[in-house]
């Protein structure tokens, strides 16, 4: 049942998740050779203190179909073990534990608000890090990230955060500093243009996240733009349409007019090209599921080929290890690396969890759009702490609409209560 407003203790615990997601998205709290992420880390803590203090509540369907697709997975992780294939535990047990955020839902009054508004304030400072990280390069101040001279263990490993424009440019994308990839940058700006557009609409706010997607050069926002742009563009009213449209046209034009346009013409040639990032992320994963659904045996295409395996499974000619010089290698995206892991069996259920607790977000449907599509098709997302809890944090945890159709629904109550109450009271009389 939601009640009351959000309170002091409740806005830290919800800022510690936040700082923790954008701030030390790179760092690493390293034990033995597993390395933790400490968005995981503060958002367990912080659902811990925050269930204590009776500000968030279990859902109840949520709960039941992450058991069926947990008691899916282990099923088929035991049938696994008995055909003597590779299962990894750690794998496994990262799955359940890393979803269970996910079933939780805040009962505050303006909880939405604080996150979505704490959201953009942090990302207006990440944007304008790496406007300003790209343009020193031109300056004549070079590239500037201070985290690269850090321990390896103090930093997540085997992200490529210092991308170039080109194989021999010396120019580096921007990544906003703090963010793991250009990549990451750009798709954690691209929801903040979506937030923008639901909530405050300031226009200068989603001109400077644009400008900082641009010197991303990453193609991972502007699929999430392209995706949301029509039911953004229905909403919208005819003078803001051309504001936006004059403010993007604008930008593009520069952009081209200074010789960087060729970058992201050549980036569309990636979807036909095998080993570019185009198509190792878009087209190879469903090459590779495809050759696994035809070659493997039919126990293991409904069963699996066991938890923690994909980046060693090798066929005639793909492979899920973006390392090999042999095979056409693709990205590990969550329902492919659940499907060949865990098989039909539980990998469907899972994705079945997995797609319901994105319907039951119950506000801004638009921004949903957007997170899902991050999740489902823009990173290896199963195990990923950041795409996971970007998800948690401004998706499933609030839910700011059931709380003001609950309070509509009670207004509504009262009424009819007192109309009823007024029409005995007259027939009385």
């Amino acid at each position: 049942m939601l009640e009351g407003a959000i309170t002091a203790k409740d806005k830290f615990f919800i800022f510690l998740i936040l700082f923790s997601l954008i701030f030390l998205q790179r760092f690493a709290i390293t034990i033995g050779e597993i390395q933790l992420s400490p968005v995981f880390l503060f958002s367990v803590v912080s659902i811990v203190f925050l269930y204590v203090l009776n500000t968030i509540e279990v859902d109840q369907r949520r709960l039941t179909w992450f058991l069926i697709a947990i008691s899916g997975l282990s099923l088929v992780s035991l049938y696994s073990l008995m055909e003597l294939r590779a299962v990894g535990v750690a794998s496994l047990l990262s799955v359940i534990v890393f979803y269970l955020p996910l079933l939780f839902i805040h009962k505050k009054k303006g909880s939405l608000d604080y996150i979505l508004s704490t959201y953009q304030i942090m990302m207006i400072i990440i944007a304008v890090i790496g406007i300003i990280q790209y343009a020193a390069q031109f300056a004549g101040a070079g590239f500037y990230d201070p985290l690269e001279s850090l321990p390896k263990e103090f930093i997540l490993q085997d992200y490529n955060t210092l991308n170039p424009m080109s194989y021999d440019s010396p120019i580096i994308k921007a990544n906003g500093m703090f963010m793991l990839e250009p990549s990451f940058f750009s798709k954690m700006l691209a929801i903040g243009i979506v937030i923008e557009f639901v909530t405050k609409k300031r226009f200068m706010i989603m001109f400077l996240f644009f400008v900082g997607m641009l010197l991303s050069f990453s193609g991972t926002g502007f699929i999430i733009l392209a995706v949301v742009a029509v039911p953004l563009l229905i909403k919208m009213k005819p003078v803001q349409f051309l504001l936006i449209t004059l403010i993007c046209g604008v930008s593009i034009f520069v952009l081209f007019d200074q010789g960087y346009g060729e970058v992201f013409v050549d980036r569309l040639n990636e979807f036909n090209t095998p080993r570019t990032s185009g198509h190792v992320r878009f087209i190879a994963p469903w090459q590779a599921y495809g050759e696994f659904f035809k070659t493997e045996e039919a126990s293991v295409v409904l069963f699996g080929h066991g938890a923690g395996s994909i980046q060693e499974y090798y066929s005639a000619n793909y492979t899920f290890d973006e390392l090999s010089p042999s095979h056409i290698t693709a990205h590990p995206i969550a329902y492919i690396k659940l499907l060949v892991e865990y098989g039909i069996f539980g990998g469907l259920l899972f994705t079945i969890f997995i797609i319901y607790t994105f319907f039951s977000i119950t506000h801004h449907k638009i921004l949903t759009l957007a997170l899902f599509i991050n999740y489902s098709f823009l990173t290896a997302s199963l195990l990923q702490t950041t795409t996971i809890y970007v998800c948690f944090i401004l998706g499933t945890l609030a839910v700011k609409s059931s709380l003001e159709h609950n309070e509509k629904d009670f207004g509504e109550m009262e009424l009819q209560s007192w109309q009823a109450m007024k029409l005995i009271k007259l027939k009385a009389e």
